[in-house]
């Protein structure tokens, strides 16, 4: 059974109305709004960030292959230039993934 997050506001209207009868009474609506706000910025940029590792995953797999055809038929091989392109900056996401890493040591 899969999710569909496509709208994440309706998804979480319906999965928090249950949870929330009686916060909604006691805290009043605007509470409500801002969690439902934060929650769904939350999900969308988490779907943001997995698509951009997906897309850096496709990328890099790419580039694995072409090298493994490059090995296999011959052709000489830049060793340097893949060196340069793995020394470029990193995407924000590997960062952001280190930095959570450092905090934990």
């Amino acid at each position: 059974m899969a999710i569909d997050f496509g709208n994440p506001k309706e998804y979480l209207e319906s999965k928090l109305d249950d949870l929330t009868e009686g916060i909604g009474e006691t805290y009043g609506t605007k509470l409500m709004e801002e969690l439902i706000s934060r929650l769904e910025t939350t999900i969308t940029d988490f779907n943001k960030e997995m698509e951009q590792v997906f897309e850096h995953l496709k990328s890099n797999e790419t580039n694995r292959r072409d090298l493994l055809d490059k090995i296999k038929s011959g052709q000489p091989i830049d060793t340097q230039a893949n060196e340069v392109v793995k020394k470029t900056s990193k995407p924000a996401w590997e960062e952001k993934i280190e930095k959570i890493e450092k905090k934990k040591k």
